[in-house]
């Protein structure tokens, strides 16, 4: 017997149906011409009305009824599953049709038809059907217990349409002995909104990594690399076997799928990561190169390779990515630093590459070859006509170098530069951030203008302390069910706190004479709402000045 997916069989009947329902003719019949045929004498031509309405879809709507009526008096097999399969395509492409309670009967009355066809068909149409009630529900859990596989397959189908209520019904299945039925189970997965109950069902789909059959363990892959996370260290073992599959999209989402977990056992998998950025379409490449970065300092042989991506790739987000990753490699990504700084520097490359290297400039941290690249960074910082997206992230590149910046030319003169710029929105974090340079690193010698940019940052009230930078990515499908890279900058307290340990660091011979910061010190003590470090800094500081 040839099983086709209901999902493929669905999108073969939906494309001709987006076309007829426009008018409602098919062949030169009207969908009310289709209804009337369905009350032939020959079974053939009934069978050719019911299939005709269900390429018609919505625009056979009314003739649900007649459908109905047809399905309760119809003795042919064929011509019943014909019915109950044009029923269905009627409901998919019908927004809501309302309680209809008759149609739902006559439906769980075709799921125990003695004819597998019609009960897989029955099965499909009861996930079509909305709403969805209860006893459909329970029917389709029942029949998970089908002693045909393709009725299972479209009760695992149709389940997925309940939403999370179904997860314990979809755990049975994947444990079928039907690779079909298995398959669409995991599949079903997908459509889940709550992916931490989905997470729940990790150790049933792990065993399917291992599976024989590659579209079993394709679906599989195709949750996990959605739902694993740096905790799942249980889920490596599954899905280091599976690196070793020939099916190239398999291995490739075994690797992804590792790389969210991140960590020295899941750098076997930085090999097909780079397979896959080297040869996979574009949203694969990317997702590739950015899940060497999670993988972290333990995917360090991959750094020459992702030199050479940031160099030379035509692809601005390759180039953006490969930084991040060199960055997520950290200080053994040293080598890159020349390359970097270059970007950071070429007025012509993409921002977002400009930006990500610098970033990974702070994130390789102050290895020796690092200091000979001050000089470059701080004439891009000094520069008012550069992005100041980038000129923020240069000086986080900057200070990472600490009090080493004290005894350096250039670094004090160009802060202060910055520190004077006219306020024009954009920069307001970039001042900020000179400010607290000047006082964490010049203390009692910085200059005054530092007090006025530090009285503005305490405040402001909308800053929060950079975290970290988070980046998962979503897999790879060759049936569209691509996933993306996201990279997502993360920020946590109350960015005041770094004006309040730069005041401090200058002493309160500094600050005390100015009333206005004494002032903002005072509220920030008494407000036990924001955030407690702060408050508590503030309140000292506040107590020394009385």
């Amino acid at each position: 017997m040839i099983r086709i997916s209901t999902v493929a069989f669905a999108m073969l009947v939906g494309f001709t149906s987006a076309i007829a329902a426009q008018d409602a003719f098919l062949l030169g019949k009207s969908a009310t011409d289709w209804t009337a045929q369905l009350r032939h004498s020959e079974p053939e031509k009934r069978r050719a009305a019911a299939f005709a309405l269900g390429k018609i879809g919505a625009g056979s709507v009314f003739s649900i009824d007649a459908m109905r009526t047809a399905l309760t008096k119809e003795a042919n097999p064929k011509v019943k599953g014909s019915i109950v399969f044009a029923l269905a395509e009627i409901c998919r492409q019908t927004k809501t049709l309302g309680s209809d309670t008759q149609l739902e009967t006559a439906l769980l009355g075709a799921l125990t038809d003695g004819d597998p066809q019609v009960r897989r068909s029955a099965a499909y149409a009861l996930g079509c059907q909305k709403p969805r009630s209860v006893r459909s529900h329970q029917a389709l859990d029942k029949a998970l217990e089908d002693q045909v596989p393709m009725v299972r397959q479209n009760a695992a189908w149709a389940l997925s349409q309940f939403g999370e209520s179904a997860l314990p019904s979809i755990r049975r299945a994947l444990r079928d002995p039907d690779s079909l039925v298995k398959r669409d189970a995991a599949s079903a997965l997908l459509l889940m909104k709550d992916g931490d109950k989905v997470h729940d069902l990790l150790r049933d789909l792990l065993p399917l990594c291992r599976d024989t059959n590659s579209e079993v363990q394709r679906a599989a892959l195709n949750v996990l690399v959605r739902i694993v996370d740096p905790k799942d260290r249980d889920a490596i073992p599954s899905l280091r076997w599976a690196l070793d599959t020939r099916d190239i999209e398999n291995r490739r989402n075994a690797a992804l799928a590792l790389s969210n977990i991140g960590g020295e056992e899941t750098a076997i998998a930085v090999p097909v990561l780079l397979e896959a950025a080297q040869n996979g379409d574009a949203e694969v490449r990317h997702q590739a190169v950015i899940a060497i970065r999670n993988i972290g300092p333990a995917a360090h042989a991959a750094v020459p390779a992702l030199i050479r991506l940031l160099g030379n790739d035509g692809d601005a987000t390759v180039r953006e990515h490969a930084a991040l990753a060199l960055g997520g490699i950290g200080a053994a990504a040293a080598p890159a630093l020349d390359l970097l700084v270059r970007k950071i520097d070429d007025k012509s490359e993409a921002l977002n590459v400009r930006v990500e290297s610098a970033m990974t400039v702070a994130r390789i941290g102050q290895v020796n070859t690092a200091i000979q690249h001050v000089p470059t960074l701080l004439r891009v910082l000094a520069d008012p006509r550069q992005e100041t997206k980038l000129r923020e992230r240069v000086m986080w590149a900057l200070r990472v170098h600490g009090a080493a910046l004290r005894k350096m030319d250039g670094p004090l003169v160009t802060f202060t530069k910055v520190l004077i710029e006219p306020l024009n929105g954009p920069n307001k974090m970039l001042r900020y951030d000179c400010a607290y340079m000047l006082g964490m690193i010049w203390q009692q010698q910085a200059p005054d203008q530092t007090l006025d940019v530090l009285h503005e940052f305490l405040n402001d009230n909308t800053i929060q302390i950079f975290d970290s930078t988070s980046s998962v990515v979503g897999g790879a499908s060759a049936e569209g069910k691509t996933g993306t890279a996201n990279v997502k900058e993360q920020g946590k307290g109350d960015g005041r706190i770094m004006a309040v340990d730069a005041l401090r660091m200058m002493g309160p011979t500094r600050y005390t004479p100015r009333e206005d910061i004494m002032r903002q010190l005072r509220v920030l003590a008494a407000d036990n709402a924001i955030y407690p470090p702060l408050q508590k800094k503030a309140k000292d500081m506040a107590k020394t000045g009385s």
